[in-house]
């Protein structure tokens, strides 16, 4: 029989929790951990479920993790866990990736902070210094491995790094400030105040401004006269972040939200063609969201709308006159429809609906027209216990997108207007089973098909850049690209090693189809009367990829407790070059030279080790970490006049960091962090174009 409704009070928790039953965003994370010895989460099948049961490789990163790591921003955070590629190109550009594939403007990972969408649909990839959100804040970070598009839709292909906030009305009223400083000239300072009026409404509201200097630079192919940094360069990534949220108590069965915040960031960017672009984000987004429990059914419904602007000045643009590029703005409007709820005591089941729309303007003349799309989503899971051991789960999703282009298509663009009116429907799936053995421990095994949609810049922005009296680039998209589709394979198995660790052992095969590549300049592609030099965007062929991720970690005596873990990961890379033009070696033997800047069977470390020890006594903590990463190679762009790029071999490297922290007492606490520290002032090349240096931080922490 249909279950009358999945309330969500302490009492009812429990006995739900048995059938994997609860609210899910109403689900108090506190005292379902403390209930139950571990983390919670609803991300992994959008209901709500301890993380032994998640039918995926997950990995839940608890605000203790957080305030224990050396890291001041959540790229550096996930960087420490098995699985998970980090660059970090400029003081203010990083890029994840999840199971390799990692490259500039990473566009495979979707991020979301509770369940919102902050990954920039304009060219499809995360800005982590936008996130209005601040360290202090955070629940947790929920980090899921692997295709999830059959819950989060497309461009969830290599994983979800969902953050989910605290809520002020499940906690005290508290005021956090934080400052962090060091000698190189990188400061920053965030607030976060929450209060909790009554059992009704609370408020929380965060703000946080900072600046952290510039990386040196690694560009061996252009001298002073001719390098871009000497012009246009940031001389630090300054960013500033403000975000409210207010949660209701409608009825004791109705919860809402509202929400809004504002990032304003200028940096350094890395963009897909391994150049620097001085780039200044401005975004603000609002959101709404209603949850009820009925006879029904645990029924949501949320809706949001991001706006941003990005203007960015970039390396190939040396000779414009930076004032000529004008911003582009992307608007996105999502509403979503969900109802969960169960049959029986076995059963549970979601229903979801999503409509999305999404515009990105032609700059820096709007009478380009614009590119958009607008999607419409329907989505099915089903959860089942077969037996008191044993778990399925089965998700569907089928995404329909209707592209089109307003405004004039200009005669030097090859495509006519007649390209854009197109419509893709994808299906993704996500199929689990968890077998709980026991003391043998517990056995997951998944498969999952992902799909990643173009974004709108990849379809058809026209964007002239450079002055009328400079070189000319047309940065054109292609409306004629295909998606491009993931599949994934995997068995976890994860184990208590009697009294000396925990085990989790993870072992994976995908394959992507269709992949998509920026192209280098390329003078000949359009009509003849047309003198612009042009890139734009295509699909290059497919790849596939294994890997295998250990991690172990345990307690030791003396107040210590440790962790290692190891990625190897092969790719196997089936690209060729466009226009008919393959990659083949070129004036120097064994050289490789590309007219595309994807390439990831070099790019992708083999070999990764994270590796730390953490020991606690009364006020005090220390933890020392290490990061090993082996070595890569990268396209890199050397002659423009033939747009061809050039491979260049980053060496393996180990980085070193610490933490150090005092509690003075309840309101106060101390600490120093040490970032890299054997990288010393000259820094270490840990990516294509710049040096990595190492940095001491001193902050202080007050509580009231």
């Amino acid at each position: 029989m249909l279950r009358k409704s999945l309330m969500t009070s302490a009492g009812v928790l429990i006995a739900s929790a048995a059938c994997n039953a609860a609210g899910a965003q109403s689900l108090d994370y506190d005292v379902m951990t403390e209930l139950f010895g571990e983390a919670v989460t609803n991300s992994a099948t959008g209901k709500p479920q301890r993380a032994s049961e998640v039918p995926a490789a997950m990995v839940i990163i608890t605000q203790e993790d957080i305030q224990r790591l050396p890291e001041r921003d959540i790229p550096g955070i996930l960087r420490h866990y098995a699985g998970v590629d980090m660059a970090r190109w400029t003081a203010g550009a990083q890029d994840v990736g999840i199971r390799g594939y990692n490259q500039p403007l990473s566009p495979r990972l979707l991020v979301l902070i509770d369940g919102r969408q902050v990954y920039l649909d304009h060219f499809g990839y995360t800005a982590w210094r936008t996130l209005p959100v601040q360290l202090s804040e955070i629940q947790q970070i929920e980090l899921i491995k692997g295709p999830q598009s059959a819950l989060y839709g497309f461009n969830a292909v290599s994983g979800v790094v969902n953050i989910i906030t605290k809520d002020p009305l499940k906690h005290d009223t508290s005021f956090n400030v934080t400052a962090n400083t060091t000698f190189e000239g990188t400061d920053e300072v965030n607030a976060v105040l929450s209060y909790n009026m009554n059992d009704k409404i609370g408020i929380r509201l965060s703000a946080g401004v900072g600046q952290e200097k510039e990386y040196g630079y690694n560009n061996t192919y252009l001298n002073d006269a001719d390098n871009f940094f000497a012009t246009y360069s940031y001389d630090a990534a300054e960013d500033i972040q403000l975000s409210g949220t207010m949660n209701f108590q409608f009825a004791p069965n109705t919860t809402g939200m509202i929400e809004l915040s504002h990032a304003h960031v200028n940096q350094m960017d890395m963009q897909p063609n391994f150049f620097t672009a001085n780039a200044r984000y401005r975004l603000f987004s609002a959101r709404g969201r209603v949850e009820s429990d009925t006879d029904w059914g645990l029924i949501s419904a949320s809706l949001y709308r991001n706006t941003g602007t990005l203007t960015s000045v970039g390396s190939s643009f040396a000779v414009a006159d930076p004032e000529y590029i004008q911003p582009s703005k992307n608007t996105v409007t999502v509403f979503q429809l969900q109802d969960l709820f169960q049959v029986g005591t076995s059963n549970t089941f979601r229903i979801g609906f999503e409509w999305r729309s999404n515009v990105l303007e032609s700059s820096p003349d709007p009478r380009n027209g614009d590119t958009q799309y607008k999607v419409l989503s329907l989505s099915g899971m089903w959860d089942r216990a077969i037996t008191p051991t044993l778990r399925s789960t089965v998700a569907v999703r089928v995404d329909r997108l209707d592209l089109e282009r307003t405004g004039t298509v200009d005669d030097i663009y090859w495509f006519t207007a007649a390209d854009f009116d197109r419509e893709i429907t994808e299906p993704s799936y996500n199929l689990g089973l968890v077998w709980n053995k026991g003391e043998m421990g517990i056995f997951r095994a998944n498969a999952s098909r992902g799909v990643q949609t173009p974004s709108l810049s990849e379809f058809g922005l026209t964007q002239l850049t450079g002055s009328p009296t400079a070189v000319s680039i047309l940065d054109a998209g292609n409306p004629l690209i295909k998606p491009t589709i993931v599949q994934n394979y995997e068995i976890g198995w994860d184990r208590a090693l009697k009294t000396l660790a925990d085990m989790r052992l993870s072992v994976f095969y995908q394959k992507s189809e269709d992949l998509k590549s920026f192209l280098s300049y390329h003078p000949t592609l359009n009509p003849p009367d047309a003198p612009e030099v042009s890139t734009r965007f295509d699909n290059v062929g497919e790849s596939s990829a294994w890997g295998i991720e250990l991690d172990l970690s345990g307690d030791a005596p003396f107040n210590l407790d440790w962790g290692i873990n190891y990625t190897y990961e092969k790719v196997n890379d089936d690209l060729v070059g466009v226009f008919g033009v393959f990659d083949r070696p070129y004036y120097t033997p064994g050289q490789v030279v590309r007219n595309r800047y994807t390439g990831f069977e070099d790019s992708t470390p083999n070999h990764k080790v994270n590796a730390r020890v953490n020991w606690t006594k009364d006020n005090w903590h220390l933890g020392v970490f290490g990061n090993y990463v082996d070595e890569v190679t990268y396209p890199d762009r050397w002659l423009i006049s033939n747009g061809r790029t050039y491979d260049t071999d980053v060496s393996a490297y180990l980085a070193l960091s610490f933490r150090a922290d005092y509690r003075v007492n309840d309101h106060l606490a101390l600490n120093v962090i040490g970032r890299n520290v054997n990288f010393g002032n000259d820094g270490v090349r840990t990516n294509r174009a710049t040096r990595e240096e190492s940095s001491i931080w001193a902050g202080i922490s007050a509580d009231f």
